[in-house]
């Protein structure tokens, strides 16, 4: 895992508005993000940055001081 402090695009699958999201740290299966809004568990989203594209997938989402942390796992998709 690697910190990296960085702002990002969060692009929920289907429909839906994208927000500005601050990227915290950063691994070969999952990331941590900060939001001023909380996302559900289990969204399916398209994270975009300069140097990241990737699908995720929230697998938890709480309140941390006036922020959201949002946990995701990268590579997600539907599952049959």
């Amino acid at each position: 895992r690697v910190e990296r402090i960085e702002t990002v695009v969060w692009q929920p699958a289907g429909a839906g508005d994208a927000l500005a999201m601050t990227l915290q740290d950063l691994s070969f299966t999952g990331m941590s993000l900060d939001s001023l809004l909380p996302v559900p568990e289990g969204q399916v989203a398209r994270v975009r940055a300069p140097n990241l594209d990737g699908v995720v997938q929230v697998v938890h989402c709480r309140r941390d001081g006036g922020e959201w942390r949002a946990l995701v796992s990268i590579g997600a998709g539907p599952r049959a």
